[in-house]
């Protein structure tokens, strides 16, 4: 490895270390931006405009991470190709129905914590990821079956589970 290559490496750990907090903390914040309008769908217009805001700074903070990343990376183009997924998961959601796919970067930075800091608590990880996740796929259910002619409760999309009606 080269003198370069090495304080590239450094700087992209430094890079990891400094983010990870912020970076949860933005995912917090999608996460309550995207759910508060879906779970409460009359809403004054100017907290609607709020939470959209919200999302899309947050997203815009993990695109800005992941082109860091990218050129933190001491070979970019093996980075973009070993870390595809995050890729796909940066440039998909502009796609309307894909919405949720937006908080897979947050799963990603949680899991890089985890990693790192609850080693020996994989029960409580996978806890909280199923849990995190069930919570989305609810409000994804909910938020499509609002459009839907038959109404939805909360509990109903809480039961489902992200199962789609037949």
């Amino acid at each position: 490895m080269t003198a370069e290559a090495a304080e590239r490496a450094a700087r992209a750990r430094r890079w990891e270390r400094a983010t990870d907090w912020p970076l949860i903390i933005a995912g917090i914040i999608f996460l309550a931006a995207y759910a508060i309008p879906i779970l409460k769908p009359n809403l004054p217009r100017g907290v609607v405009i709020m939470c959209l805001c919200l999302t899309l700074i947050t997203w815009a903070i993990f695109v800005i991470d992941y082109v860091i990343r990218v050129f933190l990376a001491d070979e970019r183009l093996r980075y973009v190709l070993r870390h595809w997924y995050d890729a796909l998961v940066v440039l998909l959601p502009l796609l309307r129905p894909l919405q949720l796919l937006r908080l897979i970067p947050v799963l990603l930075v949680i899991n890089r914590r985890a990693q790192t800091r609850l080693r020996g608590r994989v029960a409580i990880y996978v806890a909280g990821g199923a849990t995190l996740l069930a919570f989305c796929a609810s409000l994804a259910v909910l938020d499509a079956e609002r459009s839907n002619p038959t109404p939805t409760s909360r509990a109903s999309a809480m039961r489902c589970g992200g199962r789609s009606r037949p």
